[in-house]
């Protein structure tokens, strides 16, 4: 298990089975600030209760999982529990509201980083939490450039026209999905 801190630049991985972004486990104001959650949950303990159990019916154990930011808030011990009640091997971009690379590795995460970059089939990816964060030459070269932090609500003005047009946002409220999407669904 690595400690070193992540750096702005994309790490190389290959495709993981399962992409997902933003589920806010822990957080009291998400149903709040994203009531499409309302349809599926009434409080934070049946929203996180779902998400656990949508991750547990697809992912098993042995799937990598790519995880895009904003995974769970509060202490360590919930980011901890959290991640130990969820199947698979999970790569985290860390998010705004994610706590250090330190305190993610310690929580049991596989790796973490700043970017991703996904290679298959002599295409890439491009993995940030934030799509403000994505360059130009990103931009240029990526098939896609996945990402979270929007929650499908669209893109503010800093973000570039280039951008725009390959920017996938991967949040649960973007693709209206408790569960992760397949690997496969976003190839497609």
């Amino acid at each position: 298990m690595s400690m070193v801190p992540a750096t702005n630049v994309p790490v190389i991985i290959s495709p993981p089975r399962w992409v997902i972004s933003d589920t806010h486990f822990g957080h009291h104001n998400i149903l709040e600030y994203c009531p499409w959650r309302l349809s599926w949950a009434q409080s934070l303990a049946e929203h996180d209760a779902a998400l656990i159990a949508a991750w547990q019916a697809c992912v098993q154990p042995d799937d990598w999982v790519l995880h895009l930011g904003d995974f769970c808030l509060g202490p360590r011990k919930n980011i901890e529990t959290m991640r130990r009640l969820l199947p698979g091997h999970i790569i985290l971009v860390r998010g705004n509201h994610d706590r250090s690379h330190a305190a993610m590795m310690t929580a049991g995460f596989e790796a973490v980083h700043s970017a991703v970059r996904i290679e298959f089939e002599d295409r890439h990816w491009i993995g940030r939490h934030n799509p403000g964060a994505f360059s130009l030459r990103e931009a240029a070269t990526a098939v896609r450039l996945l990402h979270g932090h929007s929650h499908g609500n669209g893109y503010g003005e800093g973000i570039t026209s280039m951008v725009r047009a390959k920017a996938f946002d991967c949040s649960l409220d973007a693709v209206r999905s408790v569960a992760p999407l397949s690997w496969d669904a976003i190839v497609s």
